[in-house]
């Protein structure tokens, strides 16, 4: 099956919408009228739009694995209160604001590739247990995880440059945050009082 009929089968069946961009990249555009719970990306999607499936209750989960989603746009799936999982490509650099906000996240697992986490993306998710954020993100925007009551762990793999002061708001069960040992004092420097107690090092090794 070619690409323009792949695309016309998931409009047709799945009731998601893809266009070519103007660099002829492929776009997801349009997934609020998804009918498809456990909903795969086209391979060659480079791109998820904003606001591409917001408030669509009916998608349960999303995977982009198999694509070359390098961003994921403002709003993408907000309030899509049934998502549950999100499997990310290994493409993605960016994920816009509020993306995520208000789903059902139970846990990320984020590519080596993620540079920023911008704001409110990953606010409201009630479920969401334990987050590890990869090497190569250098920015964690203000409210990015707010009111994720959940979360008890978070593991920062990155040598993280910039913490919005309420990036964690609200999230009471956090219990430790866990950095490089060599990254200890300065993380601590740029986390918000109530949360510099909870940072521990990882073992030293050697």
């Amino acid at each position: 099956m070619d690409l323009k009929d792949e695309i016309n089968r998931h409009r047709s069946e799945c009731g998601v919408i893809y266009k070519m961009n103007a660099q002829q990249e492929l776009v997801l555009t349009d997934g609020r009228s998804c009918t498809v719970p456990d909903y795969e990306v086209i391979p060659e999607t480079t791109c998820i739009k904003e606001r591409a499936f917001s408030t669509c209750t009916q998608i349960r989960s999303v995977d982009m694995s198999k694509s070359q989603v390098g961003t994921i746009g403002d709003a993408a799936f907000f309030a899509c209160k049934n998502l549950k999982a999100v499997h990310f490509s290994e493409c993605l650099q960016s994920i816009g604001s509020f993306a995520f906000e208000s789903c059902s996240l139970e846990e990320l697992d984020f590519p080596d590739n993620l540079k920023t986490i911008d704001i409110g993306t990953f606010s409201l998710n009630k479920e969401l247990k334990e987050v590890i954020i990869p090497h190569g993100v250098t920015e964690i925007h203000n409210i990015a995880f707010q009111s994720c009551p959940k979360l008890s762990q978070i593991t920062l793999l990155s040598p993280t440059a910039y913490i919005g002061k309420h990036a964690f708001r609200y999230c009471d069960a956090i219990e430790v945050v866990y950095v490089s040992w060599k990254d200890e004092n300065r993380i601590k420097c740029i986390l918000p009082q109530d949360m510099k107690e909870k940072v521990e090092a990882f073992p030293r090794i050697g």
